[in-house]
């Protein structure tokens, strides 16, 4: 961005900056994100291994348990937001990560979206997935960025 064109120019250089990193920064943001849920379904709050409670109470609750595959359904969601959270850090594989999580991210939306739906209180259920989702489109649009593994790839998603 020309400084001539900010109001405050003396931010150019911060602007600048920042920019260089924003993919960098974004990425490692929405990986902690991701990590943490998957953190909670693989650990209960005093530390055990709690994956398979977490896998058996989503899968068989009355919403979930008509859907065929759901047990294989609920270990991608914790696949996506650990292992996907680890590599979206690094930057590695990020355009698959990212359209995984955005995947997750519609379902998780269809499901806790209150059946009469009225604008505007009616979509406050669902901001977060839908913040979410559309931060993954950025990465499905873009990728990685340049402080990335992808970036040293010959071939990416």
């Amino acid at each position: 961005m020309k400084n001539e064109r900010l109001y405050v120019p003396a931010l150019g250089p911060v602007y600048e900056k920042i920019g260089k990193y924003i993919h960098l920064i974004m990425r490692v943001g929405l990986a902690i994100v991701l990590f943490r849920h998957g953190w909670t379904k693989l650990f209960d709050p005093e530390g055990n291994f709690a994956l398979t409670t977490w896998v058996n109470d989503f899968a068989t609750s009355d919403m979930l348990s008509f859907i065929p595959g759901i047990f294989v359904f609920a270990w991608l969601i914790v696949l996506i937001e650990t292992v996907g959270a680890l590599f979206l850090a690094i930057g590695l594989h990020v355009r698959l990560v990212a359209v995984s999580f955005f995947i997750f991210m519609c379902f998780a939306m269809v499901l806790k979206l209150p059946p009469e739906v009225t604008w505007p209180w009616g979509f406050r259920p669902i901001e977060k997935e839908f913040i979410l989702a559309f931060l993954a489109l950025y990465f499905i649009a873009f990728g990685a960025g340049n402080h990335s593994l992808d970036n040293k790839l010959k071939k990416v998603f």
